[in-house]
């Protein structure tokens, strides 16, 4: 079926050849907060999405365990 060649065709966001650091960085600046920021005890909307988004980008599309990305973002793996 030609619609499903065309699915498997598409490009990925494929990020296994950056590092969760890198990852992490960039989200950061968008986000306009610091790495001490998204490893602090801070609970605000802003923070919270960035390690969100980190957690998101460095497990599902640069395939990064979670025990790798809480180590980025000072948490516990399981929360």
């Amino acid at each position: 079926n030609r619609q499903d060649a065309d699915i498997h065709n598409k490009p990925s966001l494929a990020l296994e050849n950056i590092s969760l650091k890198t990852i992490s960085k960039i989200i950061c600046e968008m986000m306009q907060l610091s790495l001490e920021d998204v490893s602090s005890v801070s609970q605000s909307k802003r923070v919270t999405l960035a390690r969100s988004m980190i957690a998101y980008y460095g497990h599902y599309h640069a395939k990064y365990s979670f025990n790798d990305i809480s180590a980025v973002v000072a948490r516990e793996p399981a929360s």
